[in-house]
């Protein structure tokens, strides 16, 4: 029989939202060319709600 792994948290997180653990730890680390798709998903996964405003004093 062969022994089960432990899986790190991030390991747990990726799998648990669908996203690699290689995308998760990028996404942590601030990387500027994430897909902004799979970085909602995560957030999704994770609880959070995200919205989107203009910031006062600017004009479009």
């Amino acid at each position: 029989m062969v022994p089960s792994r432990v899986l790190e948290p991030q390991e747990q997180l990726a799998g648990a939202i669908g996203v690699g653990v290689r995308f998760l730890r990028e996404l942590e680390a601030g990387k500027e060319s994430c897909q902004i798709g799979r970085a909602l998903q995560v957030a999704a996964g994770l609880g959070l709600v995200l919205s989107v405003g203009r910031r006062q004093g600017t004009r479009l």
